[in-house]
């Protein structure tokens, strides 16, 4: 089990008396919505983390406009309609802007209710491209990696190395969505698929998928599993059996779950990522996380710091807490140098294009010695 720290109380930074910013009397309250106890909620965690160092690290600078910034936490419980309802209270509370951390499912029904009241509303990890396609509001701005990039960036690298592929897949509905995916994007890029290999939910090992992927023989294996359990199976199985073929897997992979439940066994994985170690401004976040939490972070957390950091650039543009005045700051965020994104990648909305994060921001790295290792391809 992931081993996470207590939430750090808002604003409960040790700052020594001596460099401790004068704030104004009142605070800059962000409303942040998230899940503690739904499908999202291991994830959503991680993305606190990233959230509260970011926060530290504002008020220690003086804050936002000399103001000192709290944090207001509504636990959504990865549902979409309470989401919808977190986002109506928190607006009703006075807020400025919104960050959220919960699933793009969650995520969709809640942007209806930042349109409704009008309120900035920042998605800080979510892909689904929906978020800015389906809906036209100019109150809600992607922070994610959408998947239309994720894809592009995958498929890029498949093609560029390899002529033959087989999919290992779970039945559950992303996963399948992924692979269905995967097969279009090898399709048009001339990489012939020798077949897809599906392990049901509950599965304890794969030994007859693997099995007929060995014989097969692909160039490569591409992973679109997306439970974490099957996942597991997957990966002992083809450690059993000893298949040596390149493993290619989506961004799933870089959760830190894996790691800790297959420990070893995903070593030479390739998986895509939004974390480029050779990034100035990643090297330094990692850095300070460390410092903080004294444990190595994962781009989830990246994603988090990331829109709380948004957020700041965006009042101090604006000199105001005022909505209207963030939204227009927000849809004018240009060269943002963020600690995620593939090295001088920076993010750019407008309000024609509400997701940032930048078009070639996407690579992919390796899993090495059970870590999350060196980029070896970024872009598409």
């Amino acid at each position: 089990m992931l081993a996470l720290p207590f939430r750090i109380a808002v604003g409960a930074f040790v700052i020594s008396m001596l460099g401790a910013p004068a704030f104004g009397q009142d605070t800059i309250k962000i409303g942040i919505v998230t899940d503690h106890t739904g499908n999202a909620a291991e994830f959503a965690r991680i993305e606190e983390q990233g959230v509260e160092l970011a926060l530290g690290e504002i008020n220690a600078a003086g804050g936002m406009l000399g103001r000192k910034v709290q944090l207001i936490y509504e636990d959504d419980e990865d549902k979409p309609a309470l989401s919808a309802t977190k986002v109506r209270k928190l607006s009703s509370a006075g807020v400025p802007v919104i960050i959220q951390l919960s699933s793009s499912t969650a995520t969709q029904q809640a942007e209806g209710a930042s349109l409704e009241t009008k309120i900035p509303h920042i998605g800080a990890n979510q892909s689904a491209d929906s978020l800015v396609t389906k809906l036209d509001n100019p109150y809600f701005f992607l922070a994610g990696m959408p998947a239309s990039i994720q894809f592009k960036t995958l498929i890029a690298f498949t093609k560029q190395r390899y002529k033959t592929a087989v999919i290992f897949a779970d039945t559950s509905a992303i996963s399948m969505f992924i692979a269905k995916t995967f097969e279009n994007g090898l399709k048009d890029a001339g990489v012939r698929l020798l077949g897809v290999e599906i392990i049901e939910t509950g599965a304890t090992d794969a030994i007859p998928q693997v099995q007929r992927i060995r014989n097969a023989n692909p160039d490569v294996v591409l992973d679109a599993g997306n439970t974490i359990s099957v996942s597991a199976a997957f990966y002992r199985s083809y450690r059993q059996l000893d298949l040596k073929y390149p493993i290619i897997a989506s961004y799933n992979k870089s959760l830190p779950r894996y790691l800790q439940l297959v420990p070893g066994m995903l070593d030479g994985v390739a998986f895509l990522d939004c974390f480029d170690f050779d990034k100035p401004e990643t090297q330094g976040f990692i850095e300070r996380f460390k410092a903080q939490f004294k444990e190595e972070p994962f781009s989830l957390s990246g994603y988090g710091y990331n829109a709380m950091m948004l957020v700041d650039n965006a009042i101090k543009r604006a000199g105001s807490p005022d909505r209207e005045k963030i939204r227009a700051a927000l849809a004018d965020t240009r060269d943002f140098k963020s600690v995620i994104g593939a090295k001088e990648a920076v993010f750019d909305f407008s309000a024609d294009r509400r997701a940032g994060f930048p078009d070639k921001g996407a690579v992919i790295r390796l899993i090495e010695n059970n870590r999350h290792g060196k980029v070896v391809f970024a872009g598409y």
